[in-house]
């Protein structure tokens, strides 16, 4: 499997803003204004993580005005909508995140630009039907840890 676009992409952001951001989402990424108890996890980890679920996995982007939301290039996605949600497999998912930080340069001899060559969006935020779980696989590296993305968890 690859992944396949949801048809209500609106309702399936609002059910995970309602569910998990405690804090108005517009002029901040969504990561910023999660619950309290979502707790940083390194990229690897939340790498091993996502592959070993099992089902569909649903993923999104920021919303619209985000510049994180602009930079994707996942086929048949159309750029004038406000953001995406999709599904797919862990498999396909954790392959494209893993592919795409560890192989798009070195950003931090190289400079970082945000969305190059990405077929993800910059920012993901994976979780399944139930919302009972999600990881964030932000665009940003951890501070502690150069060259290790900064991502989140919760109940996972």
């Amino acid at each position: 499997m690859t992944y396949d676009f949801l048809p209500n992409p609106d309702q399936v952001r609002a059910d995970f803003i309602k569910e998990h951001v405690k804090g108005e989402v517009g002029t901040k990424y969504m990561w910023e204004v999660l619950r309290d108890d979502a707790r940083e996890i390194s990229f690897d980890d939340a790498v091993k993580k996502l592959r070993n679920m099992e089902g569909q996995i649903y993923f999104i982007s920021e919303a619209e005005g985000n510049p994180s939301f602009n930079n994707c290039a996942l086929e048949e996605y159309e750029e004038d909508k406000k953001g995406f949600a999709a599904f797919t497999d862990s498999e396909w998912l954790s392959e494209m995140l893993d592919y795409e930080w560890y192989n798009k340069g070195n950003m931090w001899e190289d400079g970082f630009d945000l969305g190059s060559n990405d077929i993800l969006p910059d920012d993901v935020y994976a979780f399944d039907k139930s919302l009972s779980w999600f990881l964030v696989f932000t665009h940003e590296w951890d501070g502690d840890e150069p060259e290790t993305r900064y991502c989140l968890a919760y109940n996972i």
